[in-house]
């Protein structure tokens, strides 16, 4: 079993949904599907069959909630608005962000994948946390003019190992180039929406 990592990003103007993840832990918890209306449809169907606990007015509240997020993507698509570690080589990446940055002296990096805010569940399984709009602006800027050339010059697998989860190989860099990439376009895109960002780690 391993820690999957989610990121996604919700313009600044549906904050209103933040705000009501922060007060309502069974909206918290189903709030990784707010992008996705099919999701929550389904599960209002499972619970009216099963029930759960949870209530079925914060589902319906969900999929109402998730229309108006939708329409504040491009063409109401949210493909560029979700960033998946599938390789789960975020700790990989982030150890190399973090020497990178500091070897040119700028800030510490770990913020992009640990050191959100934290939104409570009440869940033993699944962790949520968040940046607000302004942090991501400047993840983005820290993120887009570093090169994975770069970056990958920073790995060293006698340190990281031990210390790094799931660390990633460096004959399969690849791998770790196409999720860095991948995040980098997450974060821009999240920048030009006036995005915050939800990390979500299960």
């Amino acid at each position: 079993m391993g820690i999957d990592l989610r990121l996604f990003s919700i313009s600044n103007q549906a904050k209103f949904v933040l705000e009501k993840a922060q007060s309502n832990i069974y909206y918290a918890i189903d709030f990784d599907k707010i992008q996705n209306i099919e999701s929550l449809k389904l599960h209002l169907k499972m619970i009216q069959t099963s029930p759960d606990g949870t209530p079925e007015k914060v589902i319906k509240e969900l999929i109402e909630d998730s229309i108006q997020v939708l329409n504040f993507y491009p063409d109401k698509r949210n493909k560029n608005y979700v960033f998946d570690s599938y390789n789960r080589c975020y700790a990989t990446m982030d150890y190399l962000l973090e020497e990178y940055l500091k070897d040119k002296n700028k800030i510490k990096t770990n913020q992009i994948f640990y050191k959100g805010i934290d939104i409570e569940c009440q869940s033993e399984w699944i962790r949520f946390q968040y940046l607000d709009y302004k942090e991501t602006a400047v993840i983005s800027d820290l993120l887009e003019p570093i090169s994975f050339s770069e970056l990958i010059k920073y790995y060293d697998f006698e340190k990281m190992t031990g210390h790094v989860y799931k660390l990633a190989n460096r004959e399969n860099s690849i791998y770790l180039e196409e999720e860095f990439n991948k995040l980098k376009s997450f974060y821009r895109h999240a920048k030009e929406l006036d995005a915050f960002v939800i990390i979500k780690m299960n």
